[in-house]
C-alpha cells in the first residue's frame, strides 16, 4: 500500500471516529460535513477491510480478527476496533462420571485418583 492510500485511510478512520463521537447519524453528520453518505459508507468499508487485512498479517494461523465493541472511553482519534479470536477447535475431553443423588450432582473427572473415587462411592453408599 502506498503512502497516499495510507494517508487516505488514516483520514477516513478519523472521520469515522468523529462521526461516532458526534452522536449524530451518518446521514446528519455527512450532511453537516458535505460528504455524500454513500461515499462515507464506502470509506468506512475500505477502512474496516484495511484494518482487518493489517491485523491478519500479524495474526497466528487459526485466529481471526473480528469487529468488536470499543472500550468504554476510546480516544476520539481511534477508528474501528477489532478483536483477535482463536479459531482452533477445542479438543474433546471425556467428561468422567456424573452421579446424581437426590438434588446433588457429583462429577468425577477422568483423571481423578482411585482413592478419591473410592471415597465418593463410599459416601454415596452410606447416604440416606
Amino acid at each position: 500500500m502506498d503512502i497516499n492510500e495510507e494517508m487516505k485511510l488514516h483520514q477516513w478512520a478519523q472521520d469515522m471516529a468523529e462521526q461516532k463521537a458526534s452522536g449524530l447519524s451518518q446521514i446528519k453528520w455527512c450532511s453537516m460535513k458535505g460528504i455524500p453518505v454513500n461515499t462515507f459508507r464506502y470509506r468506512c468499508k475500505k477502512v474496516c477491510l484495511a484494518m482487518e487485512e493489517k491485523l491478519q498479517e500479524n495474526t497466528p494461523q487459526n485466529t481471526a480478527a473480528v469487529p468488536a465493541e470499543a472500550p468504554a472511553d476510546p480516544p476520539a482519534t481511534q477508528g474501528p476496533f477489532f478483536a483477535k479470536v482463536n479459531l482452533t477447535p477445542k479438543t474433546y475431553t471425556a467428561s468422567g462420571i456424573n452421579i446424581k443423588f437426590h438434588d446433588t450432582l457429583v462429577n468425577i473427572a477422568p483423571d481423578a485418583p482411585d482413592s478419591h473415587v473410592r471415597m465418593v462411592l463410599e459416601v454415596i453408599a452410606d447416604a440416606k
